[in-house]
């Protein structure tokens, strides 16, 4: 990205947050948005964010995205560590992480992969795994825009002889 770095004047390396940190930057990002204590956020739950996205704000803020979104259509009143796992093996999934016994991966398979970068032996996800998981979610939004580039030049064909 170099000619993206030629046009940033300063660059800033924030370094992780820790655990008080994650949940002080949480609590005042939804007191900010105006959060009125709703959703509740179980205790144990800002660890497990911590844990998850190794206290970089931009995971965070990702991953609090889909979790509060999940609570949504869910109707939870209490973001609890069962939802916390469900949104993080969600993610695992989309990115191609790993299936433990072909069943969703656990929490704790969630941080040991992705939360710092490094599975549980201190090596980076394999590449190619996650390289197909990509290539097919391009693979599946070009046939998806070439469906609606071939809708909407039906449309426009319609409109013109109309």
């Amino acid at each position: 990205f170099e000619q993206l770095r030629q046009r940033v004047i300063a660059a800033y390396h924030l370094k992780p947050l820790d655990v008080d940190e994650t949940r002080g930057y949480i609590e005042h990002r939804l007191s900010t948005a105006g959060w009125d204590g709703a959703p509740e956020f179980a205790p144990a739950v800002f660890e497990g964010i911590h844990d998850f996205t190794g206290g970089v704000p931009r995971r965070i803020n990702t991953l609090c995205d889909r979790l509060l979104l999940y609570g949504c259509l869910e109707e939870e009143l209490t973001i609890d560590r069962s939802s916390l796992d469900a949104v993080c093996s969600d993610i695992i999934n989309e990115q191609g992480g790993p299936e433990v016994d072909g069943s969703q991966p656990s929490m704790v398979d969630a941080t040991a992969t992705f939360g710092n970068g490094v599975d549980a032996n201190g090596q980076e996800p394999k590449a190619p795994d996650r390289l197909a998981a990509v290539e097919s979610s391009v693979t599946t939004l070009a046939d998806a825009v070439r469906e609606e580039m071939t809708l909407l030049r039906k449309a426009i064909l319609e409109r013109d002889q109309n």
